[in-house]
């Protein structure tokens, strides 16, 4: 085992971090257990004992972190606590430099329908659709599987960032009409390295971009008219709304089919659901619907639709809509990829000196030179702003993103920091102003070191 002590050590309920002279010393915040050459024993924590001629020692987790060496008595030495410097209170930084010139962008081509960014070569960045389009008599657009950030205007006026993970979205355009333009710049933040097939952007494998946009030409409730199958349904199969079959025999999986019809694509929205459901169409395999896209798309045609759902009569009930879609077509696609703009954000240019606060128009951008104080921890930089979403670049690398304001649920991280490491040079900010209910504006930039002041 260790000089001086021939012995087997069969276990040991903490990790041992040092052996040396006869003596093992375990790391625990809980009595140990040990059992060395069958004898077995529990050691306090901070305490010491003989077992088969070994001294056995147990240190809390921050002591065994400071461990320097034992003596064969099982005394240990342990470093001298470091240093650890007060709280400081972040510093305001409120002088920056404003660029004059834009990331240049690079034009990818026509397109009758929106390509992925990926095949435009894009894999990290973002990209640029852009289009003209009629929409005389439409008052709503529906977007299916855009991701991952999505910045669209029509008509020159900015709509609220979407970011649905591909989930189906409808666009209120019922302020405009005529041949307008409309542009969408789509953002990728990510690749999902997992498969989850609630939302189609996290699936493994997916892609992104645009995905389609399409105008809805006629919208018509579907709720009623489905007949139900099984679950006691006698024949001729009983008619219900979808939904409504009334039966005792609660959470039994009960089937409603009906016959749709559009001659043109078309999109059955399914109102109301809270757990998954299978839906079938005509022949095909039954896929599952979820909560976070209740959707399914079809082509023009007439089609049978069935929904399974487990029979609840205390849900909230079902709702069935059919929207009939023309997609809209012939886009111009330009790129900014990651290289593009990382290299522009190392690159000098002519500036004009800013004091912030600075306000922006929604869809409206800034890129922002900053200067930071000399710092061998580093800087954590946080945002005092609202409605904007901000990319940093230091040292040649994208440092981070932060997006203050109305936003999706962030994991994994402090989605309100930027963290700039020791002696990296400078920090390049690439400031969005967003629609939403606040006016977008960054105020100030609030440095802090490695010990986070924010709460």
């Amino acid at each position: 085992m260790s000089r001086g002590v021939d012995a087997t050590l069969t276990l040991a309920s903490a990790d041992l971090v040092a052996a040396a002279d006869g003596v093992l010393v375990f790391s625990s915040d809980v009595p140990v257990t040990v059992v060395l050459d069958g004898t077995r024993t529990e050691i306090p924590v901070s305490e010491r004992t003989t077992v088969a001629g070994a001294t056995l020692v147990v240190l809390a987790s921050a002591d065994a972190a400071r461990l320097r060496s034992a003596d064969p008595d099982g005394r240990v030495h342990l470093t001298d606590v470091p240093h650890r410097p007060d709280k400081a209170e972040p510093t305001a930084v409120r002088a920056a430099r404003r660029r004059c010139d834009a990331a240049p962008e690079e034009p990818a081509g026509l397109h009758t329908l929106p390509p992925t960014l990926e095949a435009l070569g894009v894999y990290r960045g973002r990209g640029t659709y852009r289009t003209t389009t009629d929409l005389t008599d439409i008052d709503e657009l529906l977007l299916t599987g855009a991701a991952d950030i999505v910045d669209l205007s029509v008509a020159g006026r900015p709509h609220p960032p979407i970011a649905g993970f591909g989930a189906a979205r409808r666009i209120d355009v019922r302020d405009v009409t005529g041949s307008v333009a409309i542009e969408a710049r789509v953002e990728i933040w990510g690749h999902a390295n997992f498969d989850d097939a609630r939302l189609p952007a996290l699936r493994l494998g997916a892609l992104r971009g645009l995905g389609t946009l399409w105008k809805v030409r006629d919208a018509t409730d579907v709720s009623a008219l489905w007949t139900v199958h099984g679950h006691w349904a006698a024949a001729p199969a009983p008619t219900r709304v979808l939904g409504g079959w009334s039966c005792t025999r609660v959470a039994v999986p009960v089937t409603y089919t009906r016959t749709v019809h559009s001659p043109t694509p078309s999109a059955l929205h399914l109102r109301g659901v809270v757990e998954p459901l299978r839906v079938s169409v005509d022949d095909g395999e039954p896929g599952t619907v979820h909560a976070e896209n209740p959707w399914v798309l079809l082509p023009a045609g007439t089609h049978q639709v069935s929904v399974t759902l487990p029979h609840h009569p205390s849900g909230p009930g079902l709702r069935a809509e059919l929207l009939a879609l023309d997609a809209v077509r012939d886009w111009s696609c330009a790129v900014q990829d990651d290289e593009l703009l990382t290299a522009f954000a190392a690159r000098s240019g002519r500036t004009e000196e800013t004091r912030l606060p600075l306000a922006l128009k929604p869809g409206e951008e800034a890129w922002l030179d900053v200067d930071l104080p000399a710092s061998p921890d580093g800087c954590l930089v946080r945002l005092d702003a609202t409605q904007v979403r901000v990319t940093g670049w230091a040292g040649g690398e994208c440092v981070g993103r932060v997006w203050a304001g109305d936003r999706p649920a962030f994991s994994g991280g402090d989605p309100d920091a930027l963290w700039v490491p020791p002696r990296w040079p400078g920090l390049t900010l690439l400031v969005q102003g967003m629609e939403g209910p606040d006016t977008p504006e960054i105020r100030a930039l609030r440095l802090g070191g490695p010990i986070d002041y924010s709460g």
